[in-house]
């Protein structure tokens, strides 16, 4: 009788595990890939200003200032976003009406991700608005 508690008590530890695993597994979300990096770099000057709501030294202007706040190390797992992808992210959801649902199906991203690079943005918006805001000379010369 021994043995065969331990035993079932075993089989149901291996059930409960598979159990918990097929639970946890993420599944297969399609995603739209190369979005940022194929076709918002062919967009012409009109259609990044229709995106975006910014010209395209502007946005290059402000990606140089605040590029090293968003760079991230790959340390495994995930390939971490470019700074040029979040800030498209971030300008994507300031200039439109739309979802982090319906931005991260556009970038091939889950709306977690828009959420956090939102976020992210933000913040280093806050932290370095000096550098973008009182840059008068250049920044009304590039909104224009």
């Amino acid at each position: 009788n021994g043995e065969i508690s331990a035993m079932t008590i075993n089989n149901l530890s291996l059930v409960s595990a598979f159990t918990m695993y097929v639970q946890t597994k993420r599944r297969h979300v399609p995603k739209i890939t190369g979005f940022a990096e194929n076709v918002c770099t062919q967009f012409s000057i009109s259609e990044f200003r229709s995106h975006f709501r910014i010209s395209k030294p502007m946005f290059d202007e402000i990606l140089m200032i605040i590029q090293d706040d968003l760079s991230r190390e790959y340390t495994g797992g995930m390939e971490p976003i470019q700074p040029s992808k979040s800030l498209l992210i971030f300008l994507c959801y300031l200039a439109n009406m739309q979802s982090h649902r319906e931005i991260g199906l556009h970038f091939g991203v889950c709306k977690a991700t828009v959420f956090n690079v939102v976020n992210d943005v933000s913040t280093v918006f806050l932290r370095r608005l000096s550098k973008v805001i009182c840059n008068q000379h250049s920044f009304n010369s590039n909104f224009n």
